[in-house]
């Protein structure tokens, strides 16, 4: 039953990628399957429980403190020397745009789900995206409600290598 809302998730966003792949590409009708495509993944990951994940209490911890160093970037950045600088930087920033954790995380696993998204329409000569969109999910997307910050750096990585093959 736990499980339940994330298949209904990953289904809809298959679906949504299949159907997006049989439209024209920037047409209307691809960006409305896009958009379901996206949006339920990203919906499941920035409301669930906060004790999903064994990072989850880190990013939280990191987003109230940059909201109470809101004008000072450089001590926020010096009071937290175990992380890097860039995702320091990005939670800084983030938090002068929002000021919830669920709009972060709404921010976070837009980019996180959208460049894998592109990602998989640049590969679509070699591999159907949804087939790279179920495969990416059932393999992949439990580790991004854990290592987060890791795996915004793993979409970029996929989106280089997908610009690579083409």
């Amino acid at each position: 039953i736990v499980m339940f809302p994330y298949l209904i998730a990953f289904i809809i966003s298959i679906f949504a990628t299949y159907n997006a792949s049989r439209c024209k590409t920037g047409g209307m009708w691809f960006y409305i399957h896009s958009l379901f495509a996206i949006l339920p993944l990203v919906i499941l990951a920035a409301f669930r429980d906060p004790n999903i994940g064994t990072d989850t209490r880190n990013y939280i911890y990191l987003f109230g403190s940059a909201l109470g160093n809101h004008i000072n970037h450089w001590n926020y950045i010096l009071s937290h020397p175990s992380f890097e600088i860039g995702f320091l930087c990005y939670n800084f920033i983030v938090a002068k745009a929002v000021v919830n954790v669920e709009s972060y995380y709404i921010i976070t696993y837009g980019i996180i789900i959208g460049l894998v998204y592109m990602s998989a329409f640049k590969l679509k000569k070699s591999i159907s995206p949804h087939i790279f969109i179920f495969i990416y999910l059932f393999l992949f997307f439990s580790d991004t409600l854990n290592v987060m910050r890791q795996y915004i750096a793993v979409s970029l990585v996929i989106l280089a290598v997908a610009n690579l093959f083409t």
